[in-house]
């Protein structure tokens, strides 16, 4: 917990932009939920491949559909085939640039989704392909780029046939989590993909909470909630907040923060958070990895703020050890946070404190 201005009491949060040096990997955990944890990661992993695999076929069609239009054209000029006449090449050479035209647009937005929100573009996409593309299989002889781009969505096709079945199981199995999860209350959800959990070390025997508060059983990339807290400051004031949350392709993220507090004469004042950067909590942290993350902090209207500060803070994985819990075996992970709170005339404040998670291991 940090003060925020002497205002409000902010808690310190985990936020992760910017991430340095960041790997997935697998839930080990020696219970029936964590393997099925496994086995959506696994799925994903296969789907970050197929994605690999997919990109380069979309940006070849991308390349090739505009062509097609000349070179049957010409083929139509020159009288190499009756079905092809002048005002035919010029509607498939329009279509085939048409269909370059959106499979270069969804190799162009690739790098900013992962493997499963890919896949179900992809999939999503493939059939109306298939319908434009399948008339203009008898005119491929006629263009050497027209044959590219048949060739690259039949490739595409086979992709696609191959992530539709990961992304089936990949969903089943979040819903098994899910349903996992309900029925074995003391282990905290795992949703958003996150592989590890929050760690409470305030009492003698360390016990798991959730890495985000509220955080949904199952929970995938778009789901968004909002957890509502109260709670009592130093000077006797009281704080009602509401902190909202989403799943990212990376992880997950906070919105913001809206807030009102009451102070004992009855006065009230508000005050949020909202501009976080990047991916606040990764799908997994990695040995001695290193980020950045920022957020601004206002007060009063959010749309007229009287005051904002920004935060500014670097995350550093301090150590690990190792922890033996009743839910299993677990790898302590300390993050060790310093921040610069920057007010709006440049004036600086720095501040630090630790925050603990745990891996599940084998």
């Amino acid at each position: 917990m940090r003060l925020a201005r002497c205002r409000a009491v902010a808690p310190a949060l985990l936020a992760v932009a910017l991430l340095l040096a960041a790997q997935r990997a697998p839930v080990h955990a020696q219970d029936a939920c964590g393997d099925i944890a496994n086995q959506i990661a696994a799925e994903e992993q296969t789907l970050e491949q197929l994605q690999l695999q997919a990109v380069p076929w979309l940006q070849q069609a991308g390349s090739s559909g505009p062509a097609v239009a000349g070179e049957l054209v010409t083929a139509a000029a020159q009288g190499q085939t009756p079905i092809l006449t002048p005002p035919l090449a010029d509607v498939d050479g329009a279509t085939a640039a048409q269909i370059g035209a959106e499979m270069a647009e969804v190799a162009s937005e690739a790098d900013k989704q992962d493997g499963t929100a890919f896949a179900r573009t992809l999939v999503q996409r493939i059939p109306d392909w298939q319908a434009a593309l399948t008339p203009l299989q008898p005119l491929a002889a006629y263009s050497t780029n027209l044959d590219v781009l048949l060739s690259s969505g039949q490739s595409l096709t086979q992709v696609s046939t191959q992530a539709q079945a990961a992304l089936g199981l990949r969903d089943n199995l979040s819903q098994s989590l899910a349903a996992c999860q309900s029925a074995n209350s003391q282990t905290p959800a795992l949703g958003c993909g996150l592989t590890y959990f929050g760690l409470d070390r305030s009492t003698p025997q360390p016990t798991l909470k959730s890495a985000i508060p509220a955080l949904p059983s199952g929970a995938t990339p778009g789901d968004e909630w909002t957890d509502a807290t109260s709670y009592a400051t130093s000077d006797g004031s009281t704080v009602d907040s509401d902190d909202t949350y989403t799943c990212t392709g990376d992880g997950a993220t906070k919105v913001g923060r809206t807030a009102t507090q009451t102070f004992p004469d009855g006065s009230t004042t508000q005050w949020g958070e909202r501009d976080y950067v990047g991916t606040l909590w990764p799908r997994s942290i990695a040995p001695g990895a290193s980020w950045m993350w920022q957020a601004v902090q206002y007060f009063g209207s959010p749309d007229t703020p009287a005051d904002e500060e920004t935060w500014k803070v670097t995350v550093h994985d301090a150590q690990r050890e190792p922890l033996n819990l009743p839910q299993g075996k677990f790898e302590a992970i300390q993050l060790h946070m310093e921040e610069d709170i920057v007010g709006a005339d440049s004036a600086t404040q720095h501040v630090s404190w630790d925050e603990w998670y745990a891996q599940p291991q084998p």
